[in-house]
């Protein structure tokens, strides 16, 4: 679905992304795992159109979108929820809904899809009148998931969607994801949380100074002591990291799809 051969990207003409090949299969999570500052954001802004292509190609879905609009870009199906969640404060949680929609979908109403959104998030049909500003940071971030799933995607870009919330939330949050991944949906999953992300995503990349230095199936990444010493906070394999890799296994029973 999307093919990524020698991308680089940056700002004002210097790249900070070097050189990245990836791809994101129909139906699958890949995970994009690295630190604060490791190049994840520019990468998701490249992809989405927000930054311009330095070198390297973009093919979604067979056809080459590296000189694309961001529009043009969402007219196809990629979509890109940003980090921190970035709503509108001053207009209502419905409004938000309703920008998101500005892509008609054959067979399926602005209404429809808000009144789906309404059904995933009840909180949202909740707090539907209130300025979206007035929300709590966890509210925030399920419209701001809701507002970019308004568009109908076919690939969602979701970067950093469990900053700065409560620990209960990001496992909604997770959940969420491995749930709309069992509806078909192909996500790219930009995120610092290791191991929930390895928990739910069937492969994995790792981005260090703007560089992919590791890749593989997130059930082998999450076994591999080098993530676990960088990522998952475990030094050396002994029990404390087979105990978690058994928590890990559980969680992705936990988010199982069909």
């Amino acid at each position: 679905m999307l093919d990524v051969s020698g991308l680089s990207a940056g700002y004002d003409g210097r790249a900070v992304i070097h050189d990245l090949s990836l791809t994101v299969e129909q139906g699958e999570i890949v995970a994009l795992l690295g630190a604060n500052g490791a190049g994840k954001s520019t990468l998701a802004c490249a992809l989405s159109g927000l930054l311009p292509a330095l070198a390297g190609s973009i093919r979604f879905q067979g056809a080459a979108i590296e000189r694309a609009s961001p529009a043009a870009r969402v007219s196809a199906g990629l979509v890109h929820v940003p980090e921190g969640r970035q709503v509108f404060a001053g207009l209502t949680v419905a409004q938000n809904l309703e920008l998101g929609a500005y892509v008609e979908r054959p067979g399926s109403t602005t209404s429809a899809r808000m009144e789906t959104m309404f059904d995933r998030f009840p909180v949202l049909r909740q707090r539907s009148g209130s300025v979206a500003g007035n929300l709590s940071g966890g509210q925030q971030q399920m419209l701001a998931i809701s507002r970019g799933l308004m568009s109908g995607p076919k690939l969602l870009i979701l970067d950093e969607p469990s900053l700065g919330l409560a620990p209960t939330l990001v496992a909604e949050v997770f959940a969420m994801i491995a749930e709309l991944r069992g509806q078909g949906l192909s996500i790219l999953l930009s995120e610092q949380n290791a191991r929930m992300s390895l928990a739910i995503a069937d492969r994995a990349y790792v981005l260090e100074n703007g560089r992919i230095t590791l890749s593989g199936p997130a059930a082998d990444l999450i076994r591999s002591s080098e993530i676990a010493k960088r990522y998952l906070g475990l030094g050396a394999p002994d029990r404390t990291e087979e105990s978690d890799c058994d928590l890990v296994a559980r969680l992705r029973a936990a988010f199982a799809w069909s």
